[in-house]
């Protein structure tokens, strides 16, 4: 089996309950909703690129979402809970064959690259699907957490992470330059990725105003522009 095969297989096989521990760890989640929310505009094309059930795509205010996934169970599940949004559309198929007639405004790519067999081919295609000056948003977790979650995989706390590698950010930066991206913004968020009542929010207000402290959140946030 191809380490592709392996990863379709993985995110098919957890299709079913991927709601499920998105909901369970609703906090987390709904803070990439936020970065999304901030980013995209009601006039943008917008496609997720890896938008697994859609629920991101679906929540965000735009002309046009279009979501790209390489687990065809997956997609079933998003055009069963979105198909009566008519500007929404969901394709179950590797993002480096997908192929569109009008280049996008935003190209959203969260929680993806690690799960990637060959990235930099995939950020060149990312290249191709945006428009000049148009925006990437990529998250991917910091690497530095690689102990904690996999621990809370353990303990059956989140979501099984499947076949991934984290990606070095001096690895991820030079990979996004090469590809012909300017970043524009990066931040580092959610020091305490749980919703624990009263505790939760403030240490997380808290953090972002301590730069060493911040640099320690969960989520790595990348906003990059094409400028070739």
């Amino acid at each position: 089996m191809s380490v592709q095969d392996e990863i379709t297989g993985h995110f098919d096989a957890i299709a079913a309950e991927y709601d499920y521990w998105k909901k369970k760890n609703w906090y987390y989640y709904r803070e990439l909703e936020s970065i999304a929310s901030r980013e995209v505009r009601p006039s943008d094309r917008v496609l997720d690129a890896g938008c697994g059930t859609g629920s991101m795509l679906a929540a965000v205010s735009s002309a046009e979402g279009v979501g790209v996934d390489i687990s065809p169970q997956m997609i079933q599940i998003a055009n069963v809970r979105h198909g009566d949004q008519k500007n929404l559309s969901f394709y179950a198929t590797d993002i480096v064959d997908f192929s569109t007639d009008r280049p996008f405004e935003v190209i959203l790519f969260f929680d993806v690259i690690e799960h990637l067999e060959k990235p930099a081919e995939v950020i060149k295609t990312l290249s191709r699907l945006v428009k000049k000056n148009g925006k990437l948003i990529i998250t991917m977790a910091n690497p530095a957490w690689e102990p904690i979650l996999m621990l809370g995989e353990k303990l059956k706390l989140k979501m099984k992470e499947g076949p991934h590698h984290r990606i070095s950010i001096g690895a991820f930066r030079a990979m996004l330059e090469r590809a012909g991206f300017h970043i524009t913004k990066t931040e580092t968020r959610l020091l305490i990725p749980k919703y624990i009542p009263f505790i939760s929010n403030l240490i997380n207000k808290l953090a972002a105003r301590i730069p060493i402290v911040r640099d320690w959140g969960v989520i790595k946030v990348f906003i990059a522009s094409r400028v070739a």
